[in-house]
């Protein structure tokens, strides 16, 4: 066991020596090729289902290591960050549809395996928009008080895919619609006030609780792992909703929640101090910011998704402003 932690954290400083965890890498650049080649052919919402099952690879690391190596570099990193992975998947996605290759739903179908066309451009695609996304995500971080309360990651998707529509499709990025047929819906069961808001306070309350369970352990564990796992706490719920999303891929009709939960999290531990530590004020805000992180995916697929021909994501789009809004909110009090 002592022998595994000194390895784990010999790796952690191996990789953070080329400026991975501060600024940019060389290193982490050179990766983020492959990462989005990889998500390039697996597709789009297979690398998310990948992002939710090395979240809880990194959690189990950090919490017997104290590194987050698993959560920096595998979960939000080059390899499956759906700022290289997903965001590359996407745009891979969307130039088969281009080429008439994915039928009806054109580019916005992330379900399917783009590798299996045997078209290697698609694969460079990814590669570039892999790279891409790793030195986008990079400068956001860069920019002040925004680059540290936002979400990084979600940003940086949603800019790859204005890239890939405006490179791969034909359709405006935004054009409203307040009636949705079923081609062009998103979510059929998930679009109505009160789907979404039934949705946003359930999800908030599992998430909320289950960040706050990771604040609640933090004392029993050491300093350089309490920080790890208070950090990344919200990233706990975002991962179980990560990995239902494979149900979905195989024809369930199930509720998506990533960005009502990553959202109803980061608000639970932000808010937590705000409200004198009372758990269940911090559930209150959990539910308030996961119901608008809820509302404000719907209003991104109304504008900018039902009526285009490529994947722009609706919850990432919700998820940094969000973030934000959590972030900006708290500083009041």
């Amino acid at each position: 066991m002592i022998e595994t932690i000194q390895m784990a954290a010999q790796a952690s400083d191996f990789v953070n020596s080329f400026g991975a965890s501060t600024g940019f890498s060389l290193f982490w650049a050179i990766c983020a090729i492959g990462g989005g080649m990889l998500g390039a052919g697996i597709g789009g919402n297979w690398a998310f289902v990948m992002t939710g099952f090395s979240v809880f690879l990194g959690f189990g690391i950090a919490a017997t290591t104290g590194s987050d190596i698993g959560l920096t570099y595998l979960a939000f990193g080059p390899v499956f960050g759906p700022h290289v992975c997903f965001a590359s998947a996407v745009a891979a996605h969307a130039y088969a549809g281009r080429k008439g290759l994915l039928g009806d739903k054109k580019g916005k179908d992330i379900d399917t395996s783009p590798a299996g066309f045997g078209d290697p451009t698609m694969l460079w695609i990814g590669a570039a928009f892999g790279l891409g996304g790793y030195l986008v995500e990079r400068c956001i971080r860069l920019i002040p008080w925004f680059g540290s309360n936002t979400d990084t990651v979600a940003l940086t998707v949603f800019l790859s895919a204005f890239v890939t529509r405006l490179v791969f499709g034909k359709t405006p990025i935004f054009n409203w619609t307040s009636k949705l047929t079923d081609k062009e819906s998103w979510l059929r069961w998930q679009e109505k006030p009160s789907q979404w808001i039934t949705i946003g306070v359930m999800a908030s309350l599992m998430a909320g609780g289950l960040s706050l369970t990771v604040a609640y352990l933090l004392p029993a564990v050491n300093p350089e792992t309490a920080k790890v796992l208070e950090l990344n706490a919200q990233a706990l719920p975002f991962g179980i909703s990560a990995i239902t999303i494979l149900m979905l891929i195989l024809g369930f009709k199930i509720p998506v929640t990533h960005h009502i939960t990553i959202t109803a999290g980061l608000a639970a531990m932000v808010w937590f101090p705000v409200v004198g530590h009372n758990l269940i004020l911090a559930l209150v805000a959990a539910v308030v910011f996961g119901v608008m992180a809820a509302g404000l995916a719907e209003v991104a697929q109304r504008l900018m998704y039902a009526r285009g021909d490529t994947h722009i994501d609706p919850p990432a789009a919700s998820i940094w402003l969000s973030h934000t809004i959590v972030c900006a909110l708290a500083l009041l009090f």
